[in-house]
Parts: C-alpha cells; sequence; structure tokens
C-alpha cells in the first residue's frame, strides 16, 4: 500500500476528506521524524485481538504490528541519521570553501 492508497482507505473508514488525511497523515511522520532526530523515541501501543492467518499456523496481528512499527522506527531514524549527515556535510564544505 503506497501513501496515496493508505490516505483513500483512512479517509473512507473514517468519513474524511482525503486532503484532511493527507494533512494529518503527513503532520504524524513530520512529528514521529522530528522527534527520532532528537533521539527520541515514538511509541505506539494498541492491543490488537484479531488472528491472521498464515500458512504454518496463526500469527498475532499484534506481533505484525509491533515488527512493522520498529522497522518504521529505524528506517526513519537512519533517515533522520542522513539528513543531520547530509546538513553537517554541507556545512563544513561551505565553511571550507570560505577559507
Amino acid at each position: 500500500m503506497n501513501k496515496t492508497e493508505l490516505i483513500a482507505a483512512v479517509a473512507e473508514k473514517a468519513g474524511l476528506t482525503k486532503k484532511d488525511v493527507e494533512k494529518a497523515i503527513s503532520a504524524t511522520l513530520e512529528t514521529v521524524k522530528e522527534e527520532v532526530a532528537k533521539g527520541g523515541k515514538v511509541q505506539v501501543v494498541k492491543a490488537v485481538v484479531k488472528k491472521s492467518v498464515k500458512k504454518n499456523g496463526i500469527t498475532s496481528a499484534a506481533e505484525t504490528l509491533g515488527s512493522t512499527v520498529a522497522e518504521i522506527n529505524h528506517n526513519l531514524f537512519q533517515l533522520s541519521k542522513n539528513i543531520i549527515k547530509a546538513y553537517n556535510d554541507s556545512i563544513s564544505a561551505l565553511m571550507e570553501s570560505q577559507n
């Protein structure tokens, strides 16, 4: 599911406009990115009771959600580190060019 599909699905389920959902999702992702960039931690905790059937048995949807959130946190942290490194590199290059 890409961002456009996510926005459409959430808008439909919540009875909101796609424009409002896009603002909310963008604000959420920006807030998470800012918190992770500061070295903070974002936790989304919700009890999930549904079960999803897999080929070799039943796996808790909560386990899947937990793995996904951990991956998102890791990816956002890596992205933030890359942004900070690029910023620092550009400042260093600017300072060197002025010498």
